[in-house]
Formats: structure tokens, C-alpha cells, sequence
């Protein structure tokens, strides 16, 4: 809940808006993590440019290599719903929601398979990667994250 120096990671954005008068916001938290620079923005605004890394609560730790739930595509044909799950720090599982008529371990394989590259091309190479029976979770709003990534101590839901 402090300002980081230019070129670091942030914890989250705190936002401020005074223009409705009836309900301002004041720090709101919107759990973003963000790095400002001092350059000014490529596409030619005065102002410092910055880059959005991705929700705090949807960003993937392993070691010292933060990624994006982007990075990972876990779309296939066969699945209507696949899901990565961070167990431990270096341990994942696959769940997936098959369509009809799909064969579970070729889907499985294929998406793990991807996982597995999206890891060694971000220099982790000693990270499990598992088929699970579980089915696909939903948050505690009722929502869909293809990523649910391990939670501590310090982690808001």
C-alpha cells in the first residue's frame, strides 16, 4: 500500500476518483499489479508509460518467474472446460470438463503437454504437471478462472 520505485512490480493500484461528489472513491483497491517507467508512452502520450502484469490474484508464482494466466492456452476442442490449478509452488494439476464423446487421457496429455512448454519457455523446467479426476472449481462468486493459482497468507480471494 506504498509507491514502488519506476521499473518494479506492485503489490496492487490503489485508486483515487473525487468526481462524484456523492460517493468518491478513495484507495480503492483494484488489485492490479502494475510497473511504471519514467519514459514517456510509446504511442506518443506525454505521460509515463506503465504496463499491466495481471491481476494479483490471478498471477502465477513459481520461484522468481511471475506469468500472466495469458500465457498458458488451455483451450482444446475436445474439453469444454480446462482448468490449471497451482497445488504447491512447483506443482500443478490439469482439470478438465471433456465434451462428449472425448478420450480423457489424448486431452489431458495435449493440454498438460502445452503447459509443459509454457514452463520451459519461461526457464522452468522442473515443474510437475498432473491430470486430475477433480472436476473444474468456480470461485466463491460463482465465476470461471481457467488459472487458480496457489494461495498464501498474504492472498486475497
Amino acid at each position: 500500500m506504498r509507491p514502488v520505485p519506476d521499473g518494479i512490480l506492485s503489490a496492487t493500484v490503489l485508486l483515487t476518483v473525487l468526481a462524484n461528489e456523492v460517493q468518491p472513491f478513495i484507495r480503492y483497491d483494484l488489485g492490479d499489479c502494475v510497473r511504471f517507467y519514467e519514459d514517456s508512452c510509446p504511442c506518443g502520450s506525454p505521460f509515463r508509460s506503465f504496463q499491466v502484469e495481471g491481476r494479483q490474484a490471478t498471477l502465477v508464482r513459481v520461484g522468481q518467474v511471475t506469468l500472466s494466466p495469458l500465457v498458458f492456452d488451455l483451450e482444446h476442442a475436445h474439453a469444454q472446460r480446462v482448468q490449471l490449478v497451482q497445488a504447491g509452488e512447483r506443482d500443478f494439476e490439469v482439470r478438465i470438463e471433456l465434451a462428449d464423446e472425448a478420450v480423457a487421457g489424448l486431452v489431458f496429455e495435449e493440454v498438460i503437454q502445452s503447459v509443459k512448454r509454457v514452463f520451459r519457455d519461461n526457464g522452468l523446467s522442473d515443474v510437475t504437471v498432473r491430470a486430475s479426476q477433480a472436476p473444474p472449481e468456480l470461485t466463491a462468486s460463482g465465476k470461471f478462472h481457467e488459472v487458480l493459482p496457489l494461495r498464501d497468507s498474504n492472498s486475497r480471494s
